[in-house]
């Protein structure tokens, strides 16, 4: 009985001792769960239950160790290059291990943890692609917008450390070169004096690392760059004949100055009109012109120095002669005095009848007793309104109707005739002339004497400048006693705006 208990009891030893050693390898080297491996592209803290890689710049490989039992002396790192299989032995596990690769590729990395009798664990495999070096990566890697008069390199991000920036290009038939040394991380490189949009021009990429002092590769582009302003105003220029004059107009979204010179022949005199240094957003310009069509040359000249010049021709309005009913039917009149509605109203002066005439208060003389507004002077004001305003009174002789409200259709007036009742009935003798502007002021043109023996007398004005209305102050008369006046039709001769 005691040598069977004996035997049972060996048999049980032996069974606990068996069962422990199988247990003392999974203690050191815990199995590998393919799942628990991380491949990131930040750099992470390693964790306990972990094993890290991060794939950096410059070709670099960095493993992250998790804790690991103290049984554990080193672990042995393996990968494969072109020149061969590549191993590193790690004993020291609280800092990253830093694998320099050979290549920008995939790899395949593989850990076998050792302990101090060589006993080696199951291997790890995990997979992860490697990064370029940084000059290589920012010199591949440009972004190229075009801008006015030049292209735009933007360089990627990486670290902030100097590189140098170089950008060989040919520009106006020579080799040129655009350097730039900078710590920033976002670089943009802006090479400009590239004057022909229409053109894509070659360059040449290449970044240098100051602190590892390696230079990548020359890398082509091709870019066409972005056109310059001072052509953009020149492309908008357009021309037109103002009035009696010209007028050029043009648009700068760019904000840039410019300069304009406009040459041409004025009653075959060389003219060179210049304007300087404007960046106005829409610009116009009036000049005088020939009375017929006059060529004109606009130089337009950018911040660069550089220039263009458009070429165009410009008219001015035609002469045009207002002695219709229909060509003054917007027209608004006032007179000082008028007789009444139906015998005198200065509308009468714009109907083209000859049967209806403006005239003031019947048997008005010297002596007579009529106040003193019906009696010289007289005034009359013809407005070139685009609607007729309406008189309350029908004798048009309210004091708004002086100056009635816009819209205007103005005149550059060369040419005002006067027309008595007939060639035999002629009262008033000498009138004043004056231009109202569109500002309002008046322009005295002087005065003048009207005939005697013809019914239309012509008074030819030496007027350049835009009118909405003439007025007409009528100062005496042919009669020595007769406070009369009267007049058939008003024409007037000028430049209508086009």
């Amino acid at each position: 009985m005691k040598a069977y208990i004996q035997h049972l009891f060996i048999l049980f030893i032996s069974g606990l001792l068996l069962f422990t050693s199988c247990k003392q390898d999974e203690l050191i080297f815990p199995d590998v769960v393919q799942t628990e491996e991380t491949v990131t592209t930040t750099r992470p803290t390693a964790r306990p239950n972990n094993l890290t890689l991060f794939s950096n710049y410059n070709q670099q490989i960095e493993i992250f160790w998790p804790a690991v039992s103290d049984r554990v002396k080193k672990a042995t790192v393996t990968y494969q290059e072109a020149s061969g299989t590549k191993s590193v032995d790690v004993v020291s596990f609280d800092k990253p291990t830093v694998l320099a690769v050979e290549q920008e590729k995939e790899y395949s990395i593989n850990i076998v943890y050792y302990t101090a009798d060589n006993t080696p664990s199951k291997t790890s495999t995990i997979k992860i692609t490697s990064k370029p070096f940084e000059n290589e990566f920012k010199a591949k890697g440009v972004t190229m917008l075009a801008s006015p008069g030049g292209v735009r390199f933007i360089f990627p991000s990486t670290t902030a450390k100097q590189f140098e920036y170089k950008i060989k290009y040919q520009a106006d038939g020579q080799p040129k070169e655009k350097v730039v040394t900078s710590s920033d991380l976002d670089v943009i490189v802006e090479v400009n004096g590239l004057s022909d949009e229409t053109k894509a021009y070659e360059f040449d990429v290449t970044v240098t690392d100051k602190v590892l002092n390696l230079t990548s590769k020359s890398y082509p582009y091709s870019q066409k760059p972005g056109i310059l302003p001072y052509k953009e105003i020149a492309a908008s220029i357009s021309m037109s004949g103002y009035f009696n004059k010209g007028q050029i107009f043009w648009s700068n979204g760019s904000g840039k100055n410019v300069n304009f010179e406009i040459s041409y022949s004025l009653n075959g005199t060389p003219q060179k009109l210049t304007i300087p240094n404007t960046a106005v957003e829409n610009g116009n310009y009036i000049f005088a012109i020939n009375s017929a069509a006059t060529a004109i040359a606009v130089k337009v000249t950018g911040e660069e120095g550089l220039s263009t010049v458009v070429n165009g021709s410009v008219a001015p309005s035609q002469l045009k002669a207002f002695n219709t009913a229909d060509a003054r039917k917007g027209w608004t009149p006032y007179a000082s005095n008028s007789n009444s509605t139906s015998e005198g109203p200065p509308s009468f002066m714009l109907d083209a009848s000859t049967s209806t005439i403006w005239h003031t208060q019947w048997s008005t003389t010297t002596t007579s007793s009529h106040p003193a507004d019906q009696k010289y002077p007289f005034t009359l004001i013809f407005t070139f309104t685009k609607t007729r305003a309406a008189s309350a009174s029908g004798l048009f002789n309210e004091t708004a109707l002086r100056t009635p409200a816009a819209p205007f259709d103005p005149i550059v007036v060369k040419e005002i005739s006067l027309l008595h009742r007939s060639a035999s009935n002629r009262v008033v003798k000498d009138v004043r002339v004056y231009g109202i502007d569109l500002q309002g002021k008046e322009i005295d043109f002087g005065q003048f004497t009207l005939s005697n023996t013809v019914q239309e007398t012509k008074l030819a004005l030496n007027n350049n400048e835009i009118l909405k209305a003439v007025k007409i102050v009528c100062l005496t008369t042919f009669s020595t006693t007769n406070q009369f006046a009267n007049f058939n039709e008003i024409y007037i001769t000028g430049y209508p705006e086009k």
